[in-house]
């Protein structure tokens, strides 16, 4: 294990924030395919419950996780991928729920079809460009610390 120039609480607290970004990454895709699920007749009653759970089983399965890297810059670089393949894990579901939203809005209400191109326009481009800078800011940063392991 290298020894770190931060102090023990920056390095603990950036930890949990990571795994808390995992974790609200992980959201959107939960939250999606419920939706999916409650469309198609299939949602439990307590969606909002299993939507909880499952963020604090993410988070402490990612914490666990970043915990066991040595490197704080590997725990960042693969925090902020990991977080950002989440995001963009939420994209093909979304387009998906939206087609079904268009599809069952042909009973002559033209405004719920237009509601839901423009709620993928919206959270899907707002989730993409998310996604893709976490993704792009991990892929660096994981760059950067090959780059000095190899140096070093």
């Amino acid at each position: 294990m290298t020894v770190s120039r931060h102090h023990p609480a920056l390095i603990w607290a950036g930890t949990l924030a990571l795994a808390f970004l995992i974790a609200y990454a992980a959201n959107p895709v939960v939250s999606t395919l419920l939706l999916a699920a409650d469309r198609w007749g299939g949602m439990p009653p307590s969606g909002m419950k299993f939507i909880s759970v499952v963020q604090v089983v993410v988070f402490a399965l990612s914490l666990f996780w970043l915990l066991r890297m040595a490197r704080l810059q590997q725990r960042i670089g693969n925090g902020l991928k990991t977080a950002g393949i989440l995001f963009l894990l939420s994209l093909p579901a979304m387009i998906v729920i939206a087609i079904v939203e268009n599809t069952q809005a042909t009973s002559g209400d033209h405004g719920s079809a237009a509601a839901a191109f423009f709620m993928v326009l919206i959270f899907g481009g707002a989730y993409g460009v998310i996604g893709a800078a976490l993704l792009i800011g991990g892929i660096v940063i994981a760059r950067r610390d090959k780059a000095q392991a190899a140096g070093a």
